[in-house]
């Protein structure tokens, strides 16, 4: 089933350094990641993917995080080129 959206007039880009994706119960559906440790509930990340385009299958070329933010705002791969190094 296709999804239709209205013209879009506004993007939010939500940026998270350090949260799993199995740790958002949207897309975990409730499972507990480790064994003895409660799911993780998140009903407002949850509540906003249901009325978002959600992206499954993103990674990002390689990490630390500044270098990986580089690349998302430039469409340029960094690590090849300028490597890392502290701010």
């Amino acid at each position: 089933m296709t999804k239709k959206f209205p013209d879009v007039k506004n993007l939010i880009l939500i940026i998270i350094d350090s949260l799993r994706q199995d740790h958002v119960s949207f897309y975990n559906k409730g499972r507990p990641v480790f064994d003895g440790v409660p799911a993780c509930c998140t009903p407002n990340l949850d509540a906003f993917a249901k009325r978002s385009i959600v992206f499954t299958n993103a990674y990002p070329c390689g990490l630390p995080t500044i270098p990986v933010r580089t690349e998302l705002w430039t469409g340029q791969y960094t690590l090849p080129y300028r490597p890392w190094r502290p701010l």
